[in-house]
């Protein structure tokens, strides 16, 4: 029995031994935020109210010391995204739960995380980073409706089976697995688990960055008519490919697009390869591209026919109409532009062709997508009438390098010129009132006037690497997510504002170089309001006066007085004709004070402070007589006009006063 209880308590007392040493690593992460791993289980939980900060890639982050222990992450409700490069090379971690209250997911966040297979995007997500989910291990992956952005190669090698879009979604949609934006015109992602041909689908415009890598099991890719950009990096992993049919609307192969390994690489094209050097732009580490065996394909109609010229013209809005000439197209009427995605203007098969584009004084908009991808437009002249520019008006137009927007411009929408990569000058951006969220994005400003909007959205000066200066005002109330984001050049801040009010901006997070660089405000702080002693002074004949450390102020014809003053002091009120006032101890520093209305002791003609004999000799001298025959004004009391029996009695009833005895009162007393 003795042995069976010893037994039972060394069972016990190891418990409680392996209780007592459970191993456990805290810290924070974030202003709010505060992160716990629980080492025996590998359950990293973050938890509190807030924004994490972002990190840059190789940083030590706050748990990332721990990244080999990590199974699991359970972000709690309060946490607001998911920071740049956060679980970064967290090689072990399996599950990852996110809160309601995630907004977005930063560049990098989730890269080489290779045994992540299960993670949720919750319903209120908006945005996710460049390379976020690279290389990770999800067997199909369901976007939000809400998510608004993706970055690029955001999920290259990351999802085997199938991409899901949630229903509802505006921004991207899914086409057999493969992840598009909403229009068609991008290609994001094909599922890493494709086996065999891929045919993109009709529309489709751009193949993004990492498109296809990953794809072990992919042999051929068709592209159709129309397409005109093929990515950084888009075939780069897919050892596989064999054979990719490309059309003669190719206009650009950026760097790298088939790099990644060497191989024999067979093309169907409409031309040679010389054709396509010429008719497209070929970036660097493209050699199996340029190498490849080239098979000439019947022509797919896909080349501008448009030829010197040649003219073709059209309506785009109620009261519009548009021409196309020479390479120039002209927009004429009055009235707002129509709006459309980014296929389906009137001068679409005109697009390769456009080099300039008027819009002449009466348009007052330029619809969304009208100019959207044109690679060969240079030139844009906009009217004196136009008001606003629509969303994506202008967004990669590479080859603009400058525009002047006319005073009357108000409305700037989303992403009207981004990736315009050439694009280094933008006059009268001072007027604009409204910038949409991304609007200036990727383009080589260095200088941009702000001084119109009241705030700044989410990325809309993001990447624009040689912005040196911003000029902002008193108006703007809040900077959005990322605005500045990647802005390394960024290091004055000119703001026509006090610095009371640079600091009452409220700036979301990924806003570093906006927040470190130099600030000058333009406006000094308005000195504080002094408080003020006040009061009126009855029955004035002449001009009264306060005097306060020794500051004389006349009052009001009224006989009212309000004066800056602050501290403790002593006021004067001298009225001609009468006893000085003193009141004394007067106190205004918190707050203004107002003094007992003065009632003058009238009778001192002679300005002594007393009322005595000589002034009964001046009294005696002049009773009785009116008008100018009045040779001492102060005889008369009363100020009728003449010296009688009423000042008589005004005279007697004061006569022996003195002002240090008689008109001396301690203030509050």
């Amino acid at each position: 029995m003795k042995k069976t209880l010893r037994v039972l308590f060394l069972t016990l007392l190891t418990a409680l031994c392996l209780v007592s040493f459970a191993s456990a690593a805290s810290g924070t992460c974030g202003e709010s935020l505060t992160w716990t791993l629980d080492e025996d289980t590998g359950v990293l939980t973050v938890s509190g109210e807030g924004y994490m900060p972002n990190w840059y890639w190789g940083e030590q982050t706050a748990f990332s010391a721990y990244r080999n222990s990590v199974v699991e992450a359970v972000l709690e409700e309060g946490v607001r995204n998911v920071s740049r490069y956060t679980f970064a090379q967290f090689e072990n971690l399996q599950k990852v739960t996110l809160p309601e209250s995630l907004e977005s997911i930063g560049d990098g966040a989730f890269e080489e995380c290779y045994a992540l297979a299960e993670i949720n995007l919750p319903k209120n997500l908006k945005t996710i980073g460049e390379t976020a989910f690279v290389w990770c291990g999800f067997a199909e992956l369901e976007i939000p409706a809400s998510v608004t952005e993706i970055g690029s190669g955001a999920f290259a090698s990351s999802v085997r089976n199938r991409f899901g879009v949630a229903e509802g979604s505006e921004h991207f949609k899914a086409v057999d697995g493969a992840l598009l934006t909403a229009d068609g015109a991008v290609l994001l992602s094909l599922p890493k688990g494709w086996v065999g041909e891929y045919t993109a689908p009709d529309g489709l415009r751009t193949v993004g960055d990492s498109a296809f890598a990953g794809c072990w099991e992919l042999t051929a890719v068709t592209l159709p008519k129309g397409t005109k950009t093929i990515d950084n990096s888009a075939f780069q992993g897919a050892p596989m490919l064999k054979t990719v049919t490309l059309p003669s609307s190719i206009t650009e192969v950026k760097d790298n697009a088939f790099g990644g390994y060497e191989r024999d690489l067979e093309i169907y094209y409409p031309g040679t390869v010389e054709d396509l050097q010429a008719r497209a732009t070929i970036g660097t580490e493209n050699d199996a591209l340029l190498n490849a065996q080239f098979h000439t394909v019947e022509s797919d109609g896909e080349e501008p026919e448009q030829t010197p010229g040649e003219s073709a013209s059209g309506t785009c809005g109620e009261n519009l109409t548009w021409t196309f000439a020479d390479g120039v197209l002209t927009v004429s009427g009055s009235g707002a532009m129509e709006d459309w995605l980014a296929d389906e203007q009137p001068w679409w098969e005109f697009a390769d062709g456009i080099a300039k584009v008027v819009i002449e004084d009466g348009v007052t908009s330029v619809g969304s997508s009208a100019f959207y991808t044109y690679y060969n437009l240079e030139t844009v002249i906009l009217g004196k009438d136009v008001e606003t520019i629509g969303a994506f008006a202008f967004a990669d137009c590479e080859k603009l390098t400058e525009i002047t927007l006319p005073e009357s411009i108000r409305t700037v929408n989303m992403a009207a010129f981004q990736n315009c990569t050439s694009l280094k000058w933008v006059e009268n951006t001072a007027f604009i009132t409204s910038l949409g969220a991304q609007a200036l994005r990727n383009t080589a400003l260095s200088t941009v006037d702000l001084t119109g909007v009241e705030e700044i959205f989410f990325g809309t000066m993001d990447s624009c690497d040689q912005l040196d200066t911003v000029i902002l005002s008193e108006k703007l109330k809040a900077v959005g997510l990322g605005a500045f984001s990647g802005c390394s050049a960024l290091t004055a801040v000119t703001f026509h504002g006090t610095q009371a009010q640079w600091d009452a901006i409220t700036v979301d997070v990924d806003n570093d170089p906006l927040l470190s660089a130099t600030v000058t405000c333009t406006v000094g702080e308005p000195e504080e309001e002094k408080p003020t002693v006040s009061g009126s002074v009855s029955n004035v004949v002449g001009g009264a006066s306060v005097i306060i450390g020794g500051v004389e102020t006349p009052v009001n014809e009224d006989g009212s007085f309000a004066i800056p003053v602050e501290g403790t002091f002593d006021v004067v009120i001298k009225v001609p004709g009468a006893l000085s006032v003193t009141v004394k101890n007067v106190t205004a520093e918190d707050g203004s004070v107002t003094l007992p209305e003065i009632v003058p002791v009238k009778g001192d003609t002679n300005g002594d402070d007393m009322i005595n004999i000589m002034d009964m000799a001046a009294f005696r001298q002049n009773f009785g007589k009116m008008g100018a025959n009045v040779a001492n004004a102060f005889t008369d009391t009363n100020g009728d006009g003449m010296v009688n029996i009423m000042d008589m009695g005004t005279f007697r009833q004061n006569f022996g006063k003195t002002a240090a005895k008689d008109c001396t009162v301690v203030f509050g007393a």
